[in-house]
C-alpha cells in the first residue's frame, strides 16, 4: 500500500493517502488517467506506451497530463512511444515522429523536419488540415434574444459524507461543489470551464438527477410550462423530464454497454420513454 501511495504522489494525485482508498468511479477523468499512469509505472518500466492518453480530457487536464508524462520521462529516463492523432500534441511532446497511413510508416524524422520540411504530399495535407482544425471557428449568428429561462440553478452544493469503513479509517467528508448558481435561457450555449475535479461533471449530473445535490434548487420549465424542482423531484416524476434533458457523457468507452449492439444502444431511450416500440 505504501508503494501505491508513493506512485500516486509521483503522478501528482492530491491527497494520495485518501485517494488510494477510493474506487475509480469516485475519481474525475483526469485523476483516473493519472491512476492509469501510476499503474503503468508500478513495475519500473524502461518503455512507456501512451495510447491517446488525453483524448477524453478537458483542455486544462490535457496540458497537465502531457506535462506529467514529459516530467516522468525525464526523471526516470523512460523511452516513450506516444500514440496520437493530434499533431499539436506531437509538436509539443515528441522528439522524433513516425507518420503512419493505412498501416504503413510513410514519413519519419525529427519534429523540426516533419513539421517544417515535410517530404510527402500526404504529410503536407495532414499538417494543413491540423492547422485549420486548430483555428477558432467563426462565431455563429446569435439567436434572437429570448426571455424564457428554461433552467435556473441556485446555490447548488454537494458534500460527500464521511464514509465508514470496516477495516480502514473512516474517509473524511468531501466538498465537491459549493454555491453554484446560473440561468440557462432558451437558445443559449452556456460553457462551463474548470480544471479536472472542479465540479463540472457533478453539475451536469445534478441536471440529469444522476446525483441529488446536498443543497440548492434546480428549477426547470417543461415544454408545457410546468415548473419542476429537479433537486427534489420524486423518482417517478423524472421520466417526462428525461425526454427533455439529455446528456452526452465524457467517456464513450464507459458509457456504452458492451453487451448491446449499436442499434440497441441508440434505440434504448426511444423504448424507455415510449417514443417508439418494437
Amino acid at each position: 500500500m505504501r508503494h501505491s501511495i508513493e506512485l500516486l504522489r509521483q503522478v501528482e494525485i492530491p491527497s494520495p493517502e485518501t485517494a488510494v482508498e477510493k474506487f475509480s468511479f469516485e475519481l474525475s477523468g483526469g485523476m483516473r488517467q493519472r491512476a492509469v499512469i501510476a499503474m503503468a509505472l508500478a513495475c519500473g518500466p524502461e518503455v512507456l506506451i501512451a495510447d491517446e492518453p488525453t483524448t477524453a480530457l478537458d483542455v486544462t487536464t490535457h496540458a497537465e497530463i502531457l506535462r506529467l508524462i514529459r516530467r516522468l520521462q525525464v526523471q526516470k529516463g523512460l523511452a516513450v512511444l506516444f500514440i496520437t492523432h493530434d499533431m499539436g500534441v506531437v509538436a509539443q511532446i515528441a522528439d522524433d515522429v513516425l507518420l503512419m497511413y493505412r498501416g504503413e510508416v510513410v514519413e519519419r524524422g525529427t519534429v523540426e523536419e516533419v513539421f517544417h520540411r515535410p517530404v510527402l504530399p500526404d504529410t503536407r495535407s495532414l499538417l494543413e488540415a491540423s492547422r485549420k482544425l486548430g483555428m477558432a471557428a467563426p462565431s455563429a449568428a446569435p439567436p434572437a434574444p429570448s426571455s424564457r429561462i428554461l433552467l435556473r440553478a441556485r446555490d447548488l452544493g454537494m458534500i460527500y459524507p464521511t464514509a465508514k469503513a470496516l477495516f480502514h479509517a473512516a474517509k473524511p467528508s468531501t466538498q465537491a461543489l459549493s454555491g453554484a448558481s446560473f440561468d440557462m435561457v432558451e437558445g443559449e450555449n452556456l460553457g462551463t470551464v474548470g480544471e479536472s475535479g472542479s465540479g463540472k461533471t457533478t453539475l451536469g449530473n445534478f441536471l440529469m438527477r444522476i446525483l441529488i445535490p446536498t443543497t440548492g434548487r434546480i428549477e426547470y420549465t417543461m415544454r408545457d410550462d410546468q415548473m419542476l424542482n429537479l433537486a427534489t423531484l420524486p423518482r417517478p416524476g423524472l421520466r417526462p423530464k428525461h425526454r427533455e434533458i439529455r446528456m452526452v457523457f465524457q467517456d464513450p468507452f464507459a458509457s456504452l454497454n458492451p453487451r448491446m449492439t449499436v442499434g440497441q444502444v441508440v434505440g434504448e431511450p426511444l423504448l424507455g420513454n415510449n417514443i417508439l416500440s418494437g
